[in-house]
C-alpha cells in the first residue's frame, strides 16, 4: 500500500484567540500574528506542533514515537543529539471569519483569495478532494458577493460597515458546495455549527474582505490596577490588545518530512490518533487565565463515494496511491 503523505486538520475558535507577534503595530500594542502581505490572521506552525506534542506526550506510552514524530527535547540527554522530527506542520490559515451583519447576528466571511489558496494547497499536497473544490471555485466571479442562502439573493447585504446593493448579491450552487466542504472541516457531532456555517457563509470580493481585516478584529483596552484597584497606583499601564474572534475557522496540513526516516510519520500519527478522540478542545496563545485561546482541534473525515452503491469514510489524507479505511472513532514548539 502506498505511503500516506498529508493530513488536512482544522482549528475552530471557541473563545477569542491571541497569537501575538511580540511587537506593536500602530495604535495596537499587542497585535495578532498575520500574514504580512494579505493581513490574514494565522496560527503559527510552532504553536500547532506544540499542542500536538503535548497531547502525544500525555497520552502515548511509546516515548520513542513522540521523539520520532516531533523530535527530541533539548533537555533529553538520552536522545542521541538534537534532530528535527519526521512530521511537518504548516501554518494555520484562516478560511472563514465571523463578521457582524444586518441579516443576522453574524456571517462567516471568506474571499476568492482564501479559497483559491486552499484549493491550491490541497492540490500541491495531493489531497484529492482539492480538485472538486477547484472546479467550483473556478466558476465564481471575483467582483460579486455570493451567499449560500437563496432567499438572500438580490437583497441588500450589510457586513460590518460595508453595504452591498441588491444587484451585487448572488446565490450560487457552486458556492454552496464550497460551504459544505468548509463545514466538513468542523466536528461531525457539532451539527448546529456546521449548519450555521453553511447557511451564513458569504463570499466577499478580495478588496472588501481585506479592508475588513484591518478593522474587524476585536481590540480590547486593558489596564493594570494597583492594590487599591486604581490605575493611578501603577501609573496606568494602559495597552491595547488585538484578538481573533470566536467562531473563526482555520486549516493546516501535516506532512511527512521529505527524506526523513521511512516516510511514514503521517501514518504513525493517524494510527495513534484513531485510537483516541479526533476532536480535542485545546488552548493556544496568550491570556489563558481569562479564557482566551480555547479551540476545537479536529481531524476531519470525508464521505468518499466509490460507486453508486458503496460509500466509506476516510481520514482527510492524501496518498500516492490508494486510500485506506479509517476506524470511527501549549507550549510553543521548536521548528
Amino acid at each position: 500500500m502506498a505511503t500516506e503523505q498529508t493530513i488536512l486538520a482544522s482549528l475552530y475558535t471557541l473563545t477569542p484567540l491571541h497569537m501575538g507577534t511580540g511587537q506593536a503595530t500602530g495604535a495596537v500594542d499587542l497585535p495578532v500574528a498575520r500574514e504580512g502581505y494579505t493581513g490574514l490572521p494565522i496560527v503559527p506552525a510552532t504553536a500547532l506542533k506544540g499542542i500536538w506534542r503535548d497531547i502525544f506526550e500525555f497520552e502515548q506510552q511509546d516515548k520513542d514515537l513522540v521523539k520520532d514524530l516531533f523530535g527530541p527535547e533539548m533537555e533529553d540527554e538520552n536522545s542521541g543529539g538534537l534532530r528535527a522530527g519526521n512530521l511537518v506542520f504548516t501554518e494555520g490559515h484562516c478560511l472563514a471569519l465571523p463578521l457582524r451583519s444586518g441579516s443576522g447576528p453574524f456571517v462567516h466571511a471568506t474571499s476568492l483569495l482564501v479559497l483559491e489558496r486552499l484549493a491550491r494547497n490541497l492540490a500541491a499536497f495531493t489531497v484529492k478532494q482539492g480538485q472538486e473544490l477547484v472546479e467550483h471555485i473556478g466558476l465564481l466571479q471575483p467582483d460579486r458577493v455570493y451567499v449560500t442562502n437563496e432567499q438572500q439573493e438580490n437583497k441588500p447585504l450589510l457586513v460590518e460597515d460595508l453595504f452591498f446593493q441588491a444587484s451585487e448579491v448572488f446565490f450560487s450552487q457552486h458556492f454552496e458546495s464550497v460551504a459544505h466542504f468548509l463545514a466538513s472541516l468542523l466536528p461531525e457531532r457539532e451539527s448546529a455549527t456546521r449548519k450555521r456555517l453553511i447557511r451564513n457563509l458569504v463570499l466577499l470580493p478580495d478588496p472588501d474582505f481585506q479592508a475588513l481585516l484591518d478593522q474587524a478584529l476585536p481590540v480590547q483596552a486593558r489596564i493594570k490596577l494597583g492594590d487599591n484597584k486604581s490605575a493611578s497606583d501603577t501609573g496606568g499601564n494602559l495597552w491595547y490588545e488585538e484578538s481573533v474572534p470566536a467562531d473563526t475557522l482555520f486549516a493546516y496540513f501535516l506532512r511527512n518530512r521529505p527524506g526523513a526516516g521511512k516516510g511514514d510519520a503521517v501514518k504513525k500519527f493517524r494510527n495513534a490518533s484513531v485510537h483516541t478522540d479526533r476532536l480535542r478542545t485545546v488552548q493556544l496563545g496568550g491570556n489563558e487565565t481569562v479564557g482566551y485561546g480555547w479551540c476545537w482541534s479536529w481531524l476531519p473525515q470525508l464521505e468518499v463515494e466509490l460507486n453508486a452503491s458503496i460509500k466509506f469514510t476516510t481520514t482527510m489524507t492524501a496518498s500516492t496511491g490508494e486510500k485506506a479505511d479509517v476506524a470511527e472513532g501549549g507550549k510553543n514548539e521548536r521548528a
